[in-house]
This record gives structure tokens, C-alpha cells and sequence, in this order.
């Protein structure tokens, strides 16, 4: 009884605790939802940053990059309202075994 007690203990600490982990996958040409088998793009996930925030106000928000180039149309902006909280963590990060190269267009280098 007492390791019965103690496995439902352990999942409920488990599944609490990761449950509002969100990750999204994103690719250069990326046309899909976010899913590890259709990603998106990368100005459509940080774009979805504000509104996952407000439904999901702890855990943390990964974003894994696929492998490629990603030429922006503009710089990356995250604002107070996209970003991270001490209770929200906002994580870019290459997907495994991905080499991304994020770059914009040369008028926009060094502006602000």
C-alpha cells in the first residue's frame, strides 16, 4: 500500500510539475503548427509568445530551431509582453544535432 501511495505521489509531482512545459519546433520554410512534425516559422512562434504567456503563466516555452538559415525580415523584438517571467522561462535553442543560422537583412544591422 505504501509503494502505491508513494507512485501516485511521484506522478502527480511529475506530471504538475512539466505540465505546462510547451515546446515548439520551428524550421527556415516551416508552414505548419509548431509540432515536432510540422514545424513553423520563427516569427510565427516568437508572434505566439504573448498569447501562450497569457495562458500559460509558469513552466517554460522552448523553441528549437532545425537545422538552416533563418533570414528574418526584420530583427527579433521581444517585449515585456512576449517575454519571460521569473515564473515563465522563454528558451531558444538549437533542436539536436541543428547548426541554425538566424540573420537579417544588412539595413537593419546596428540600428536602434
Amino acid at each position: 500500500m505504501l509503494k502505491f501511495f508513494f507512485a501516485i505521489i511521484l506522478s502527480v509531482f511529475f506530471l504538475t510539475g512539466f505540465a505546462n512545459d510547451i515546446f515548439i519546433y520551428v524550421s527556415p520554410h516551416g508552414k505548419g503548427s509548431g509540432s515536432l512534425q510540422s514545424p513553423t516559422t520563427l516569427e510565427k512562434a516568437i508572434a505566439r509568445l504573448s498569447d501562450l504567456r497569457k495562458t500559460n503563466p509558469k513552466g517554460t516555452i522552448t523553441i528549437f530551431l532545425n537545422d538552416g538559415e533563418y533570414i528574418l525580415s526584420h530583427p527579433i523584438e521581444i517585449t515585456t509582453q512576449s517575454g519571460g517571467t521569473k515564473d515563465l522561462k522563454i528558451i531558444f535553442k538549437a533542436a539536436a544535432g541543428a547548426h541554425p543560422v538566424v540573420r537579417w537583412p544588412k539595413d537593419y544591422t546596428n540600428r536602434r
